[in-house]
């Protein structure tokens, strides 16, 4: 199927979906092509992401999503130092903050060092999220990462 959903109104896509995993069920095998993320990662037992006519990740939904790395987002007060942790990165951000991103593969370390660093120096953080990737991460990082970047995922 090549993009079967494109254009369609939202309860036609949920009935296509629909047909998708009864075909599945039933034991037949579905190809299906699609800009919709949402739309692999419901109906794809595997999937591949292309970049320039070739597979640039490929593999389960668990097994494409573990090739990006989980991050923690906050904002902090322009001004505020942030801490020395390794994998943060900062930007600008509105409002007068900076925006502080810090990636790592155990989530659950990563948040408790942040949210300490705040709760031992009173630093206040703004927007707080933690989160393992996302498809569009990866489908990002696949085709608009440089060469380097390509090369952490295949």
């Amino acid at each position: 199927m090549d993009e079967p959903t494109t254009g369609l109104d939202p309860e036609s896509r949920r009935l296509l979906w629909e047909m998708v995993r009864e075909l599945r069920a039933a034991g037949t095998a579905v190809v299906l092509t699609t800009h919709y993320l949402e739309e692999a990662e419901a109906l794809a037992d595997r999937l591949a992401i292309m970049h320039a006519g070739r597979v640039a990740v490929a593999g389960t939904l668990a097994e494409v999503l573990a090739s990006r790395p989980a991050a923690v987002t906050a904002e902090v007060d322009d001004g505020v130092v942030p801490p020395a942790l390794p994998g943060l990165t900062t930007a600008p951000a509105a409002q007068g903050r900076t925006a502080l991103r810090l990636e790592a593969a155990d989530l659950t370390r990563a948040t408790h060092a942040l949210t300490g660093w705040a709760l031992d120096t009173g630093a206040e953080l703004h927007r707080l999220r933690a989160a393992e990737a996302g498809l569009d991460e990866v489908f990002h990082a696949v085709s608009g990462g440089a060469g380097t970047e390509l090369e952490g995922i295949r």
